[in-house]
């Protein structure tokens, strides 16, 4: 850097170096200093001499600093060209950290005040997603926001279909075989599917619904598996299966 100043004749302006720490930059600036000084006052040269000189007058100028730093100086002074407000300010993490708890917090009332979002948010306890699951997914998004095109559209679930599934359920538990032993593999899958089926059919409501499709001990009720069937059942298990 100081080559570059009293040698080639490169403006302090014109420097910009970047580091990982602002330690480090502070050092790096405090270096730079001592040696333009050192040239102002003991080289040969009176041209280098002057360079040191103006470069000491004008030292503040250089861009010594991490790469935050060095951005946050490029915006400040094109702010209009980067899209931002005049003005703006950069937040640390402790304050960064804050200010989306201040975010947070004012979207978990919306989410719980709207009573259009009632429904959603109900479907969601059922699934065991929890208020902490969407706040990792807000900060996730906060973090990301740059990337992202607006803000969503909300939408409501799409109802909960499930007599299709009841109906393949019954097909299934119909092709039971009653003159083989209850300890036949394939018998006591169809055992569990008949439980499961009784499960869905006395849901109380949609969310109860939603509640026994997300356990997982009821949706392994619906996998007869492909091993260890005999071949009393014939075509029946492809039956089964499909």
């Amino acid at each position: 850097m100081v080559a570059l100043v009293v040698d080639d004749g490169v403006a302090v302006e014109g420097i910009a170096a970047i580091t990982f720490t602002e330690r480090a930059a502070a050092e790096l600036g405090d270096r730079f200093r001592r040696q333009l000084e050192d040239v102002a006052r003991h080289d040969t040269d009176p041209a280098r001499r002057q360079r040191a000189d103006v470069a000491l007058t004008d030292i503040d100028l250089a861009s010594l600093s991490t790469l935050h730093g060095f951005a946050r100086r490029l915006l400040t002074e094109h702010p209009l060209e980067a899209g931002l407000p005049t003005g703006f300010d950069l937040l640390d993490d402790v304050a960064s950290q804050l200010a989306f708890d201040d975010r947070w917090d004012e979207i978990q009332r919306n989410l719980l005040d709207d009573d259009d979002l009632a429904r959603t948010i109900l479907l969601a306890d059922a699934l065991d997603i929890s208020l902490a699951n969407l706040r990792d997914l807000a900060r996730e998004l906060d973090d990301r926001w740059d990337l992202l095109n607006g803000p969503p559209v909300p939408s409501e679930p799409q109802p909960i279909e499930i007599d299709q599934i009841i109906d393949l359920m019954e097909q299934a538990v119909a092709l039971d075989r009653d003159d083989l032993d209850e300890s036949d593999i394939l018998r006591s899958r169809l055992a569990r599917i008949r439980a499961a089926r009784r499960s869905l059919v006395g849901a109380v409501d949609e969310f109860d619904l939603v509640r026994l499709l997300h356990n997982d001990k009821l949706r392994k009720s619906l996998n007869v598996g492909n091993s260890g069937l005999k071949d009393v059942w014939g075509d029946d298990k492809n039956a089964i299966r499909s």
